[in-house]
């Protein structure tokens, strides 16, 4: 296998489907003792008030590094800034 096949096996496959959807879904069925990743996150959200601009900074950082394909320092700065502009114009951001 080349190695972009393995990328996609695990990165595709092995992590994204057996890692988080068979985790996501055994949370959501509540098959499972944990609660799901976006439960988790509402609720880091509610109790600690600097996650919710951390998740929009990484959220936007992944954006700009996956799709526009810049650096990780110049994406995670970006993704601060624009979270932080966001926040301070909107503090439920």
């Amino acid at each position: 296998m080349t190695r972009w096949a393995w990328g996609y096996a695990y990165w595709g496959a092995a992590w994204l489907f057996a890692g988080f959807l068979a985790a996501e879904l055994l949370g959501e069925f509540r098959l499972a003792p944990w609660p799901t990743f976006s439960e988790t996150a509402w609720h880091a959200i509610a109790t600690y008030p600097l996650v919710g601009p951390l998740v929009f900074a990484t959220l936007v950082f992944l954006s700009v590094h996956f799709l526009y394909h810049r650096p990780v320092w110049q994406s995670v700065a970006y993704g601060l800034v624009v979270a932080g502009v966001a926040h301070w114009l909107d503090h439920r951001l």
